[in-house]
C-alpha cells in the first residue's frame, strides 16, 4: 500500500516527493508511468486524513494549504530532485500521522 510507505518515509523526516516517487517505484515497478498519479492520491488522501505535514515549497518552510498541495501536485513533476526556480513539495508525518503509523490504522503488509 503506497499510503503506507509514504508515511513511513514521512514519520523519519521531511521528504522530497522525488525522493517518496523514487521508493515507489522500487516496490511497484508495474506501476510504470501510472507512478505519479498513485502518488499524487496517496499524498492527498494522506493530507486529507491529516497525517501529513502539508509541505515546503520553493525552499522555504511554509505550511501549505490542501488546495495549495493539489496545485503542486498536479503542475509540478516529482521524478527529478530539485533545482533552482523548482517548485517542490516537501511531507512529512503530522503527530496524528505518526500516531497513525505506528498504531498500525493502515495495517497488515503493505501490498506490492
Amino acid at each position: 500500500m503506497i499510503e503506507h510507505e509514504i508515511l513511513s518515509l514521512a514519520t523519519e523526516d521531511y521528504q522530497g516527493l522525488w525522493e517518496i516517487r523514487s521508493q515507489v517505484v522500487q516496490l511497484w515497478p508495474a506501476l510504470g508511468q501510472d507512478v505519479e498519479e498513485a502518488l499524487s492520491k496517496a499524498v492527498l488522501n494522506l493530507l486529507d486524513r491529516g497525517w501529513l505535514f502539508e509541505g515546503l515549497l520553493d525552499g522555504r518552510a511554509t505550511a501549505l494549504r490542501r488546495d495549495r498541495a493539489r496545485e503542486v501536485l498536479r503542475s509540478a513533476p516529482v521524478s527529478a530532485p530539485p533545482h533552482e526556480g523548482s517548485r517542490d513539495l516537501w511531507i512529512a508525518a503530522t503527530e496524528a500521522g505518526e500516531r497513525a503509523y505506528f498504531s498500525g490504522a493502515l495495517a497488515g503488509s503493505p501490498e506490492r
